[in-house]
């Protein structure tokens, strides 16, 4: 499961390119259509123009602001995949006026992949499925009265499937979710809005039970469905077999959340039941994904939203607060398939209040504290607790003796801590507490301006907005350029001894830039938003 730090870059990158369409007119002329792209090249860059001029265009990586392809009105919907799989890459329609698009389709490499564009037809992505054969999901509405059907192709634009049709209502993205098992949204018919499960071959299923709720996970068979009327989580079969089951102990609940799950499909659920009033008094409950072998822990205690997983998924880190006044945060490490008591306490003692506990790359355990330096543990000692008395207290310090620095990610034997007082950015070998100092001051400190890529580099914005790459170590360290950038994200794979990247300037303008690692050069490739293709 991911960290804190990645799932909040994952989301600053999928916020940005779910662009919203508005105002302006249509883009320039160019080149269109689908088909490769010969010659033996540096790679490629697709890239959305966000200057208002509405356009995505291809380029050659070695032969920057030169389009070779355009696509008039084409804007980016989502990403999809993730950076290093050959499914890595952009779903794009045509602007239409915030109207749903006349085209939908997509790059995973410098081919464009129309998949949908029959006239009389508007078209907008809903879901990715990143199964085994990956499909994107797209509604299609056409016809008078307009109604509404959901379709899906593979990602080269083949096999197109109708999954369900005759919705009389837009198939929206709210209250629905995605998992490499599928789809659960909401279609409505005969005024009625009901829920439906497709693993985007198959025609969709009915899930019977109440319009009211909003599906939160899809395991391999069932769905986790949230209720904001009955404050219940509930669990149903993919199937449509049988109607919801209560996930909670009590059915007195008056709050529940969804707050981890495992790969085995294992449940961590946060609830408060009727006679616990005081806003401090919440329960654990980590279950089965059927609502069978159910486990409690903890009795009465408040748990903040602070879960990370360890990598093999066999156990999390909670925040509990050991008092019903919501003071003296400490935190433990829980199995997701507890017995009662099991959890083992990684914080506490002189060293106070903990501010969170995170799983790193290399298996250990870093914890936050309130009032000492950040101190990493192995986490060898958490399913043994018996032979791990105090350790604790015994692990080692990393970095400052600074309770400001909060973790900000992790990679190989680097953590990456940041300053929330005065913003200095700092990364931390977890082999023996090294400090490496990247930045005196960070821009934006309340924001996730610093990154530590998958492929090690960290890139960041200073105090002045100069984006930099550096390696945890600092052998290399960098200015990019000295444009004022609010941001820093990844436009693909690195290649070979090339880096390309997304610069968010705070003016509003994007650029996409490649940078050298050996002479430490950066080259302006695009202005906008780009995904680099090495073919």
């Amino acid at each position: 499961m991911k960290t804190d730090s990645t799932i909040k870059a994952f989301l600053i990158l999928v916020a940005v390119l779910w662009l919203a369409a508005c105002g302006g007119g249509g883009g320039g002329g160019g080149g269109g259509g689908g088909g490769g792209n010969d010659g033996a090249t540096a790679g490629f860059i697709v890239a959305y123009r966000t200057d208002g001029a509405r356009e995505i265009n291809l380029y050659r990586a070695d032969q920057p602001n030169v389009p070779i392809q355009t696509i008039p009105g084409g804007e980016f919907q989502r990403a999809i995949g993730t950076v290093g799989d050959p499914t890595h890459g952009v779903v794009y329609g045509i602007y239409n006026a915030g109207l749903d698009s006349p085209e939908i389709g997509l790059f995973i490499s410098s081919t464009r992949v129309i998949a949908a564009s029959e006239a009389g037809h508007l078209y907008r992505l809903t879901h990715y499925i990143p199964s085994a054969a990956p499909r994107i999901v797209f509604r299609d509405s056409s016809g008078a009265p307009t109604r509404w059907s959901l379709r899906s192709v593979l990602l080269d634009g083949t096999d197109s499937r109708e999954l369900i049709s005759n919705c009389e209502a837009a198939i929206p993205v709210a209250n629905s979710a995605e998992s490499a098992s599928g789809v659960v949204f909401q279609c409505m018919k005969t005024g009625v809005s009901d829920f439906y499960f497709t693993d985007g071959v198959a025609p969709a299923v009915l899930l019977p039970g109440p319009s009211l709720r909003k599906a939160e996970i899809v395991t391999a068979d069932r769905v986790i469905f949230s209720n904001p009327t009955t404050v219940h989580v509930t669990t149903q079969r993919l199937d449509g077999t049988a109607e919801s089951d209560l996930l909670e102990p009590d059915q007195g609940s008056v709050e529940e959340k969804v707050l981890a799950m495992n790969a085995a499909g294992r449940i961590v659920v946060q609830y408060r039941d009727s006679l616990q009033t005081a806003n401090s008094q919440y329960t654990l409950n980590t279950v089965n994904a059927d609502s069978s072998s159910r486990t409690i822990f903890g009795g009465v205690s408040h748990v903040i939203d602070s879960i990370s997983a360890s990598s093999d998924g066999s156990r999390f880190t909670a925040i509990r607060r050991n008092d019903m006044a919501g003071v003296n945060d400490r935190v433990w490490s829980f199995s997701f398939a507890i017995a009662n008591g099991d959890g083992v306490l990684l914080s506490g003692g002189a060293e106070g209040e903990a501010l969170g506990g995170y799983y790193l790359d290399d298996g250990k355990i870093l914890v936050n504290h309130a009032s000492t330096a950040n101190r990493t543990i192995d986490s060898a000692c958490p399913p043994e607790p018996a032979t791990c008395s105090g350790y604790f207290s015994a692990g080692l310090s990393i970095g400052p003796a600074d309770s400001a620095y909060g973790f900000a990610g992790s990679r190989g034997s680097y953590v990456l801590l940041n300053n929330q007082v005065g913003g200095q950015l700092i990364s931390a070998r977890t082999t023996d507490g090294f400090a490496f100092q990247l930045s005196d001051a960070v821009f934006e400190t309340t924001a996730p301006t610093a990154t530590l890529r998958e492929d090690g580099y960290v890139t960041f914005v200073d105090d002045i907005g100069n984006p930099w790459i550096a390696t945890p170590d600092i052998s290399l360290k960098q200015k990019i350029d000295e444009v004022p950038t609010s941001f820093v994200s990844s436009a693909g794979d690195e290649s070979g001894n090339r880096v390309f990247l997304n610069l968010f300037r705070t003016n509003g303008d994007r650029d996409v830039v490649m940078f050298d690692l050996d002479d430490r050069t950066t080259t302006p490739i695009a202005s906008g938003i780009g995904f680099f293709f090495p073919n």
